[in-house]
């Protein structure tokens, strides 16, 4: 429960993502899961939430004017209206609500849709007992949690946090640790790399940062912040690579801009009062041209803030600029607002999911090889072609392992199972295209058959965890095979079960389909050879030789060859050559099913002439065939 320990959290923001895996097959999706009751009430009943919100977990909305939900009500054929998502997330099971861009179509600003709001939630909440009841319980899971945060007492100097405490949020050696396992290099890939990026920026390069600079404000008597400083990349970069520190850069080779500069150069008409001071066209122009290294900062793309957009333009509409430079990009946020064509142009495309200080360091240590990048997106970026169904899936390359559980190898090898026992088989952990294990839910495939029969049955599961497991009665004596499969996974280890009288042994190791396959399961008791004199059963059979299609392949041209001869050299008369040539024909394929067909003799003719012991006994008979046309012919005549 929350608070019983550090590492367990006391709030989950539930994003506006169309989950997968909580409503059966892992590729049906939800309604975004913070609109979803159905999905939602799932996700929160499953463990360990179930146990997590029962002891006072909260829970907090994604913010409800984003675009993403916007796009969501418009593909319903639906207005945002701002009272209706909130009281949608709400009833979702929502405690704390995050109203951010809340604004309704048609109203004049943020204030007018949240005064709406909440003169909404008062009049239902007067009107409506089940609502009155669902705010109490959300009301007062918020207070206890604040008990529980602050020693069970509401003290203003325990609950007010002084400004030096504010500022080491996001400095700890935690968020920089998270900064670099996210990290992520979207273009190039790894392999393509060090072709395309010799080195870092050296001390004669001339760096041009240019990044997305907001303000924002909680009120309107706050004072404003920033994500995203003007300088604030370029400043990391001289604390640790400049004259002062490595001696790599030096401060007069580097300037920074910002993206509403940027945008106001390439023609777009600013706001009345903007939010940050512009330079002049000429100016960033000036600064654009001579730059070695073009280092752009970005967040997500809005079209109600100026210079947004201004990536996408410069690489539009001036390719000019940045033809024969060093462009470099950091999305700090969502990293899919570059389609295929703009992100081209670019040669390094990171994405960091992150704006504090950590994040910072980690794009500076980037930029100068210091740091590889070894995350994976958490979402599809469909400018790489980076799909996150597709990449979740099993890598279709891997060969997944199977293993019998229940047992050890000393109990096995002692008493072995009894026909009518459950074998417990289980996947080793599968794995998706990033190397990670696949999500829970990722259906798998078990298809069990018996050797020389040609049906075969699959038993379903899903993973968890990475693997998945399932139960197989020994029902019946033969040699019981095993494999598994999630596509688009294909490719498993063979286990394969000899179910003797009364005992079942792992008579063949794991085998992989590969040209030297490494045996990966230990036998739980060793079938007896042929030498063998145990009591304990009669030893098993040495499989008799066979001959398949490429003896075929060899047998065939041999009849034909023998025909033809027969055909041109036996008999003048084309009647005869005719006849004789099938009877020749016949006599070299009956010799070729002589082997096939495993008569008596056979076995010894294949283990003495291999390969060639069809075409040989093919050409043997059509030979006799021959023999005994050509003298029923002379005695003909005769």
């Amino acid at each position: 429960s929350p608070g019983e320990a550090p590492g367990i959290a006391d709030g989950l923001l539930s994003a506006h993502i169309r989950y997968q895996g909580f409503q059966g097959n892992i590729r049906d999706t939800t309604r975004p899961i913070g609109l979803d009751p159905d999905a939602f009430g799932q996700l929160m009943a499953s463990e360990p939430f179930a146990a997590w919100r029962a002891g006072g977990g909260v829970t907090v909305s994604g913010p409800l004017g984003s675009g993403a939900l916007r796009r969501f009500y418009e593909s319903l054929g639906q207005t945002y209206r701002g009272h209706l998502v909130a009281r949608d997330a709400f009833l979702t099971g929502n405690d704390l609500l995050y109203l951010s861009e809340f604004v309704s179509d048609g109203d004049p600003d943020q204030l007018t849709t949240v005064q709406d709001t909440l003169s909404f939630f008062a009049e239902k909440y007067r009107d409506d007992a089940i609502f009155a009841q669902t705010v109490d319980e959300a009301v007062l899971r918020i207070l206890r949690f604040k008990l529980r945060l602050y020693g069970g007492e509401f003290d203003p100097e325990s609950v007010l946090q002084t400004v030096d405490l504010l500022e080491g949020i996001g400095q700890s050696n935690i968020a920089l640790q998270v900064a670099r396992e996210g990290a992520t290099l979207l273009s190039p890939s790894v392999t393509e790399l060090p072709n395309l990026i010799e080195g870092p920026p050296q001390i004669g390069d001339r760096m041009l940062f240019i990044s997305d600079v907001r303000n924002y404000a909680q009120c309107s008597r706050c004072e404003t912040f920033q994500d995203v400083g003007l300088t604030e990349l370029e400043d990391t970069i001289l604390a640790l690579y400049g004259t002062r520190a490595a001696g790599q850069v030096g401060a007069w080779n580097s300037t920074s801009l910002s993206m509403a500069d940027l945008s106001f150069f390439l023609g777009d008409a600013p706001p009345s009062v903007p939010s940050v001071p512009l330079l002049a066209p000429d100016d960033v122009e000036r600064l654009m041209r001579p730059a070695d290294w073009l280092i752009f900062v970005t967040l997500k793309e809005d079209p109600n803030i100026f210079g947004s957009n201004a990536l996408r333009r410069l690489l539009d509409s001036r390719p000019d600029l940045v033809r024969n430079k060093r462009v470099v990009v950091f999305s700090m946020d969502v990293p899919y607002d570059l389609s295929a064509t703009d992100i081209s142009k670019i040669d390094l495309y990171y994405s960091l999911f992150g704006k504090t200080t950590s994040f910072v360091d980690v794009a500076a240590r980037l930029l100068f090889q210091e740091l590889s990048a070894p995350g994976s997106s958490p979402v599809s970026v469909p400018g790489v072609g980076y799909d996150l169904i597709e990449v979740t899936s099993p890598d279709p390359d891997q060969l997944i392992s199977l293993s019998i559980l229940g047992r050890g190898e000393e109990d096995e090898a002692a008493q072995g199972y009894a026909v009518g026992d459950i074998v417990e088989l289980a996947t080793g952990v599968i794995f998706d295209h990033n190397g990670n294990p696949v999500p829970d839910g990722t259906p798998v495939e078990f298809v069990l058959s018996y050797q020389g029969e040609a049906t075969s049955s699959v038993l379903n599961s899903v993973t968890a965890g990475g693997s998945a497991l399932i139960s197989v009665t020994l029902d019946r004596l033969g040699v019981l095979m095993l494999e598994a499969l999630s596509e688009p996974a294909r490719f498993s280890e063979l286990l394969q079960l000899n179910v003797q009288e009364g005992i079942v042994t792992v008579i063949i190791p794991t085998t992989a389909p590969t040209a030297a396959p490494t045996p990966s399961v230990t036998p739980e008791q060793e079938t007896p050879t042929p030498e063998s004199d145990s009591p304990g059963g009669a030893p098993p059979e040495q499989a008799s030789p066979s001959i398949g299609l490429g003896e075929l392949a060899l047998a065939i041209p041999g009849v034909v060859v023998a025909a033809a001869l027969g055909y041109a050299l036996i008999a003048p008369e084309e009647p005869d050559r005719t006849r004789i040539g099938l009877m020749i024909v016949v006599g070299g394929l009956t010799g070729y099913n002589y082997v096939a067909l495993g008569f008596p003799g056979s076995q010894v003719v294949i283990r003495s002439l291999g390969l060639y012991s069809g075409v040989a006994m093919a050409v043997v008979f059509a030979s006799a065939a021959s023999l005994i046309a050509y003298l029923g012919r002379r005695r003909s005549v005769e």
